[in-house]
């Protein structure tokens, strides 16, 4: 393998989210060949050779990505964005985003399975789920993910035939790819509107929301967490002025209070349509608040993560998360009222259960096989939060 590195600078333009990044690099950083892929030690040297050379380009987009508040995922969909830009071949790519990933700072590495093909993996800070992710270290206690360069997203599955490293991961001296990190970058704005309509008590009620697509899209893609993780997520200031702010208003007009006014933002809920995630192209997925509102289809999570959100931000009740084997409900602390149907008990105080995964359900109830059953969890949920 030989790598050439040096030469006079050229522009690079890279798209992402409705955002462009105008970056210059050594005109020739592009040009390097590989060859067969026996010397691990070739590799290696090549491998930081590129990444030294990468080094004025990674200050730009680290520079640039901060002003935008961009966390660690969009760091790695930018650093993908850039390597499909500079390189020709899906190796060169794959290499280059490694060497262009060290030199922003992250443990990444080069694995190449039995059929040859070279794949980019990079150290990650806790588990993410429908994902290709593997362990290293002693006991196996350090995950990395599988990254498909060529569709700019994580690789779904491992590769059948196998996955050997043909670097040295670089833990302790590269860190890993965190996904806690505040969820709510800046985009360009990207307008788009949706009209949605429920009825309650035999009324009809509409409601028109605004929100940004650039923002909804990298939702969308946002690696899946686990569950309980949804639930405690902030939510940008537009869902507040366009959503909670006129739901308030409604159940003033209306008149609707306690097990009334969440019985109202219930059936909010429930005009989502519903379809369950593994009869859905896009297969197992957690929505986020204002993703689910936009959704083709919602299942049980989904419309849970929205009406707590909803129940707290209009109301300003306490909320649980209701885990049980395949479902996801949540339960409300309605304060000197009277609570009928089924009743969680949580740090001393009753919540009534609420779930929005069936048409016809009301406040106390749950699907019906779950009408007798223990939750797995109780899901403690924080305050809500709003960010610009």
């Amino acid at each position: 393998m030989t790598v050439d590195v040096w030469g006079a600078q050229t522009t690079l333009t890279v798209r992402l989210y409705g955002e462009t990044f105008s970056l210059s690099l050594p005109h020739q950083t592009h040009a390097f060949r590989l060859a067969a892929l026996t010397d691990e030690h070739a590799i290696e040297r090549a491998l930081a050779d590129l990444e030294q050379a990468l080094k004025p380009l990674a200050s730009q987009l680290r520079t640039q990505s901060d002003k935008l508040r961009w966390n660690d995922w969009l760091n790695v969909k930018l650093a993908a964005s850039a390597a499909k830009e500079v390189w020709k071949s899906e190796p060169e790519r794959v290499f280059g985003c490694a060497a262009l990933l060290r030199a922003l700072g992250y443990n990444a590495t080069l694995a190449v399975s039995e059929r040859k093909r070279l794949w980019l993996a990079f150290e990650i800070s806790q588990p993410i789920y429908f994902a290709a992710v593997f362990r290293l270290g002693e006991k196996n206690t350090t995950m990395y993910a599988l990254y498909d360069i060529e569709k700019n997203d994580l690789q779904k599955t491992l590769p059948k035939d196998g996955l050997e490293l043909l670097t040295a991961p670089m833990q302790g001296i590269k860190r890993a790819v965190s996904f806690e990190q505040p969820l709510r970058p800046t985009f360009p704005e990207r307008p788009i509107s949706k009209t949605l309509s429920w009825t309650y008590r035999g009324r009809k009620f509409s409601l028109t929301c605004a929100f940004n697509k650039n923002q909804l899209d990298y939702l969308a893609g946002y690696p899946q967490m686990e569950v309980a993780w949804y639930f405690n997520q902030a939510l940008s200031k537009a869902f507040q002025e366009k959503v909670i702010e006129p739901l308030k208003k409604m159940l003033v007009q209306e008149n609707l209070k306690d097990v009334e006014a969440v019985d109202f933002l219930l059936q909010f809920c429930l005009a989502r349509p519903y379809l369950e995630d593994q009869k859905q192209p896009r297969g197992e997925h957690c929505s986020f608040v204002e993703e689910a509102l936009f959704d083709a289809y919602t299942d049980c999570e989904d419309r849970a993560y929205l009406l707590a959100a909803l129940v707290q931000g209009v109301l300003g009740y306490k909320v649980i998360g209701v885990q049980f084997p395949n479902h996801v409900a949540i339960g409300v602390c309605i304060p000197n009222a009277k609570l009928n149907g089924k009743i969680y008990t949580f740090e001393n105080e009753r919540y009534v259960s609420c779930d929005p995964s069936y048409l016809g359900s009301t406040v106390g109830e749950i699907l019906e096989p779950f009408q007798h059953s223990l939750p797995e969890r109780i899901i403690k949920i924080d305050g809500i939060k709003f960010v610009n």
